[in-house]
């Protein structure tokens, strides 16, 4: 359902990688609400509509994934 909501909402085009995260909780004076997914950390813009403990759906640009075989030093994607 969470996915047939997303279609409806947004263009196919604009959806490329779908996640459920878990709100952990927000930093109010930096902007920024931490969540966790699949054991990784993440920073996410802040909302504070979404309650520590709650899980809620992220989409990630492919653009904005990158891959490592190795330690990542010194790099801009």
């Amino acid at each position: 359902m969470l996915v047939n909501y997303a279609f409806h909402h947004t263009s196919l085009d604009q959806i490329e990688n779908l996640m459920i995260a878990k709100i952990i909780a927000h930093d109010v004076p930096n902007g920024c609400t931490m969540a966790e997914s699949f054991g990784t950390k993440l920073i996410l813009p802040l909302n504070r509509a979404l309650a520590p403990g709650a899980s809620t759906t992220i989409a990630i640009s492919s653009s904005g994934i990158a891959l490592s075989l190795g330690v990542v030093q010194s790099i801009s994607i």
